[in-house]
């Protein structure tokens, strides 16, 4: 009996928002150096600030794990009704939480060894500390039509903001 392919085939995913990515159909979906390789690669060569690759099987699935691949801040959110759990895969990275008015309000690394925890309602972002960071990212599903990210008035869009914004987080995670 012959063992399926320890890296499946990726299928890019036309209609998402981010270059995303799904392994073939019916093949065993397990996170490996070979399988952030391969994102690492496809993410350069379309010039790619985000990449992923979705691990559950569709938007509807109760649980939604992805391998993300980042080279620059989210842009500071919320999701009203749903958590977010970040595990480090390579790289380093930061969760940025801030209050209503956008002053910072903690700063947490993301490690590889223990998850870390986004509640609901929590105005957060993730910024990278090196180019690229890898992260696994854990959240319930279903996933509507649309997002369920809302953006604070303040929160910055565009390159030149987001860039000041993670310089801004960058200055407050500690030296180590």
């Amino acid at each position: 009996m012959s063992q399926p392919p320890c890296e499946p085939p990726l299928v890019r995913v036309p209609a998402a928002a981010s270059l995303t990515f799904r392994p073939a159909p019916g093949v065993p979906r397990v996170v490996t150096a070979a399988l952030a390789d391969r994102l690492d690669a496809e993410a350069r060569a379309a010039g790619a600030d985000r990449a992923r690759v979705l691990l559950h099987d569709s938007d509807a699935d109760p649980v939604h794990e992805m391998l993300l691949w980042l080279r620059s801040a989210s842009r500071p959110h919320l999701h009203e009704a749903k958590y977010e759990s970040f595990r480090l895969v390579g790289g380093r990275a930061v969760v940025a939480f801030l209050d209503r008015s956008g002053a910072i309000d903690g700063v947490a690394e993301v490690c590889p060894d223990r998850d870390l925890r986004v509640d609901p309602g929590r105005i957060h972002a993730v910024v990278p500390l090196t180019d690229p960071v890898m992260l696994l990212e854990t959240r319930p599903g279903p996933f509507p039509a649309g997002g369920d990210s809302r953006f604070p008035e303040w929160s910055p869009a565009g390159e030149a903001g987001l860039a000041a914004f993670s310089e801004r987080i960058r200055r407050a995670v500690p030296a180590r």
